[in-house]
């Protein structure tokens, strides 16, 4: 956190807006680690102004698709929810599928704390579907655990079994040990 303060002081100090943003994302992005959602949030929002002067709405809306974590872990699921498919807008529009599939992934988590698993596995299905077509093994451990949580909670543990053994072989050949243990 302290690099990622002193970094966008100087960013702001020597005018670099785009140093400014990214710098932003990062505080967010860490204080959101930390379980600091309030404080992320603020962050988010600062970095998702910014982005829009300097990217224009594509921009802004990618930066504001880490909103909806924050949003989703202060317990706002549906402004998450609303967040993300703004998100996901751009995305599409944008025609960047690796930001598609990570904000469908974002959007299954709080479709499932909604209690909507139905919406979970559609969306699931089109992370992965996406994160396949790109080789995104990240993406794709994502939305197979995803897909787990949908199937445990629809009762259907064999099925949830399979997909997160899947996820963990995913999450393992990616190196990415937060999904791993999240598994």
């Amino acid at each position: 956190i302290s690099f990622f303060e002193q970094s966008l002081a100087i960013s702001r100090a020597i005018g670099d807006t785009a140093g400014e943003e990214k710098n932003l994302r990062e505080l967010g992005m860490a204080h959101n680690k930390l379980g600091d959602s309030q404080r992320a949030l603020a962050f988010f929002e600062q970095a998702a102004a910014t982005a829009g002067k300097v990217f224009g709405s594509i921009g802004e809306e990618r930066a504001k698709s880490h909103l909806g974590p924050a949003y989703a872990l202060l317990g706002k699921t549906q402004q998450a929810v609303d967040s993300l498919e703004l998100a996901l807008a751009s995305a599409r529009q944008s025609g960047d599928q690796r930001f598609e599939g990570a904000t469908l992934n974002n959007l299954a988590s709080c479709y499932l704390m909604l209690g909507k698993p139905e919406q979970t596995i559609e969306a699931c299905e089109q992370a992965l579907t996406i994160a396949r077509k790109i080789g995104d093994r990240r993406g794709e451990g994502y939305a197979l655990s995803n897909l787990g949580d949908a199937y445990t909670a629809l009762h259907n543990p064999q099925q949830a079994i399979e997909l997160l053994e899947q996820a963990l072989t995913c999450s393992r050949e990616a190196e990415d040990r937060a999904c791993e243990g999240n598994i």
